[in-house]
């Protein structure tokens, strides 16, 4: 059950219309020693919160309060920069001692909500249910940079024609949603046939790109099939929670699927042999090679793989000690894209590898990275396979 500031975070987004998130990385709460400590801002969004349009040769200032739930109001300052090799704008200006800008807050989820252009409510959330509930209940996720909830969100129609009509195929005649799986076979199909190239792509790149194309298809879908629904209004209010539920129950339990799925997929184009959801003590959500390999006691433990995937890893990768107990060192999957030295230190110290796609490492401290450290998808990979060689 989501806390109240995650009910108070979505009930202020829904009644606003608009809201950007994003996971709060080191550079932004300071611990990487850039000169001033601030939230970088996406810059294709600029209408949310600023009247000053991204202009090159000039830099504008615009003041903002901003009230944090449950801690305090600041006066801080949007500013845009657009002169010499500088594009971007930036939310900096939170006063002494402020709470959030701590090592502690990297990784969770920032949520920005505009009230007017110049005043905001905004709320840090750390707890991985929170986290999950605010993205379903949005529609929105988040795997590097901001999410936009509102006006400014992607749409669907921006993508590849090849993969818009492959959707638009797989949509059409629809009235009930297909099974999780089906999502992601749609997926993974379209992309091979749309993507030049793509079956060669490195791990890291492909899951990444299979998890953010399937949720395009996902929302089209729900469009497609939630749409007439909610158009049609409700006869009451029991009804409307009703269907507000099952349509945030249905964004969880796809998310978790997807990325399971995505990862059978590149466990399969590399050649790994592996079961999914296996039956062994605490059921992980992979073992390397085989539920039978596990429990034949004469296989060395040595060549046993255990994995535990989950899209954010604030306390779930915990779950992963208690699954899988024969392995040594087990391998925690996430999407999780920023962590604190601290929580990295944890997972550590239990004897669990991190496992994250390359193209997030950006938010890990630098500390992270090496012997025993970080490890990207392709680099898994690569230790699997020698070592089952």
């Amino acid at each position: 059950m989501a806390s109240p500031a995650a009910d108070a975070a979505i009930s202020d987004a829904l009644q606003r219309g608009s809201a950007l998130l994003k996971f709060m990385s080191p550079n932004d709460v300071g611990t990487t020693g850039s000169h001033q400590a601030g939230f970088y801002l996406p810059k294709n969004a600029w209408q949310m919160y600023t009247p000053h349009p991204p202009l090159d040769g000039r830099n504008d200032k615009h003041e903002v309060t901003i009230r944090w739930a449950g801690t305090r109001e600041t006066q801080s300052v949007v500013t845009w920069y657009g002169t010499r090799t500088r594009s971007e704008y930036r939310l900096t200006r939170f006063g002494r001692k402020f709470m959030f800008m701590d090592d502690y807050f990297v990784g969770s989820l920032l949520t920005l909500i505009p009230v007017d252009i110049s005043n905001f409510r905004a709320y840090v959330l750390d707890l991985d249910e929170d986290i999950l509930e605010v993205q379903a209940a949005l529609g929105v996720e988040i795997i590097s940079g901001w999410g936009v909830y509102g006006e400014a969100q992607p749409d669907i129609e921006g993508q590849d024609e090849c993969l818009r009509q492959r959707f638009d195929d797989f949509t059409e005649g629809l009235d009930d949603f297909p099974s999780g799986d089906a999502f992601s076979e749609q997926t993974r199909k379209a992309l091979i046939d749309c993507v030049a190239g793509f079956v060669d792509w490195s791990a890291d790149d492909k899951l990444i790109k299979g998890r953010d194309t399937e949720y395009d298809l996902f929302k089209l879908v729900e469009q497609s099939i939630c749409g007439p629904i909610v158009e049609c209004g409700f006869r009451n209010i029991d009804e409307f929670v009703s269907t507000a539920n099952s349509i945030t129950n249905r964004r969880r339990a796809r998310a978790g699927r997807s990325f399971e799925n995505h990862i059978r997929f590149t466990l399969e184009d590399a050649g790994i042999p592996f079961e999914h959801q296996p039956d062994i003590d605490g059921r992980p959500d992979f073992v390397i090679p085989s539920a039978d390999a596990y429990n034949d006691w004469d296989y060395p433990v040595d060549r046993l793989f255990v994995i535990g995937a989950k899209t954010t890893s604030r306390e779930r990768w915990r779950q992963l000690l208690d699954e899988g107990v024969r392995a040594r060192v087990k391998y925690f999957m996430t999407l999780q894209p920023s962590m604190s030295n601290k929580q990295f230190e944890a997972i550590v110290d239990s004897d669990v590898r991190l496992v994250v796609p390359e193209s997030l490492h950006n938010g890990y401290p630098d500390s992270t990275v090496g012997d025993g450290g970080l490890m990207n998808v392709e680099g898994f990979m690569d230790v699997v396979r020698r070592t089952l060689a």
